[in-house]
């Protein structure tokens, strides 16, 4: 049995890889650059590529048994995705697992969302077995803000008061690894959220717990937020963001009951709870800071000796 991944050096489709190669199942995804297929494992056989290009997409296609397509949001997403698609379908692919977005029916007209809903009509169109995941926003998009976190004291999300149920990437992976390899779950749909739906002033209320110190909600300036993502995403990106998370503030993001009950099925257990992933997440900030402590005090002693403490006392002093 063979796989291909689409999106494959994502931090989703690693984890996915990495379950896959586990259980000696072939792998071979389609990556951007040698670099990126370095920093793959070795089993993966990884196709040279882009999503736009058809020659790629027959190729990373080409005698496997099924596919997984994960796509970052962007403007091309329809149409790569609906490429890939019909890519898959012209290759004998006999089932497809599509990763979309949580999104109510009264939030698809947003272009983020809009780009993915056009993706799962072309692939129920199409006669191929498939399965579509929506995953909620993630617990990991956090990662991104470890300094506005840690060293400000801010959680920086404008997501509102009403609850978001986000969720762990590594349930995503376990449910795309679940749809992949069984066929209980052909011809289905599910949301994948966290267990509970908590408010920006919930979640800096864990992280000020897990990380002993004072973290609070940045509150719902979405401009404050956009100044902040704008240092690492696409300018165009952070626009559309920016749209959705207007929308959460007004309607909040989770799923109802229905919802929770299949996720059981495609999750085979309980989803990890967002204070799972903070207290993991603390270990590892916490000794990331310790480690910037000591290598600003090796700084200063290098500055505390001969002349160059002088420089230094007028450097300081100049930016104060």
């Amino acid at each position: 049995m063979k796989i291909a991944l689409m999106g494959g050096s994502s931090m989703l489709c690693t984890y996915i890889m990495d379950s896959l190669i586990d259980n000696d199942i072939g792998v071979r995804c389609l990556v951007k650059s040698k670099l990126k297929a370095i920093s793959l494992p070795y089993e993966a056989e990884c196709i040279l590529g882009r999503p736009d290009n058809q020659t790629s997409l027959e190729t990373l296609f080409n005698n496997t048994d099924a596919a997984l397509i994960h796509l970052a949001p962007s403007y091309d997403e329809a149409r790569h995705g609906i490429n890939a698609l019909e890519a898959a379908k012209n290759s004998g692919v006999k089932k497809i697992v599509y990763i979309s977005s949580m999104m109510p029916w009264d939030s698809r007209h947003l272009p983020l969302f809009r780009n993915k809903v056009r993706i799962e009509e072309a692939l129920r169109g199409l006669t191929i077995p498939y399965t579509i995941l929506r995953p909620n926003f993630l617990f990991q998009s956090i990662l991104n803000f470890e300094i506005e976190t840690m060293d400000n004291g801010i959680y920086p999300f404008p997501i509102g008061r009403f609850g978001v149920s986000q969720v762990d990437l590594r349930d995503v992976a376990t449910a795309a690894f679940n749809a992949i390899t069984l066929d209980d779950h052909n011809w289905k749909e599910y949301a994948l959220c966290g267990p509970e739906a908590l408010s920006g002033d919930d979640i800096s209320a864990i992280l000020s717990d897990v990380l002993s110190r004072e973290i609070v909600y940045g509150g719902n300036n979405i401009r404050e937020w956009k100044r902040m993502a704008e240092t690492f995403m696409p300018l165009a990106m952070v626009c559309e963001w920016s749209k959705v998370f207007g929308f959460v503030q007004q309607e909040g993001l989770f799923p109802d009951n229905d919802d929770m009950i299949k996720q059981k099925n495609v999750l085979a257990g309980e989803p990890l709870s967002f204070r799972d992933f903070a207290e993991e997440l603390a270990l590892i900030w916490k000794n990331r800071e310790l480690d910037r402590m000591k290598t600003r005090v090796k700084q200063d002693k290098f500055y505390a000796s001969s002349s160059r403490r002088k420089v230094a006392d007028i450097f300081r002093h100049h930016h104060l």
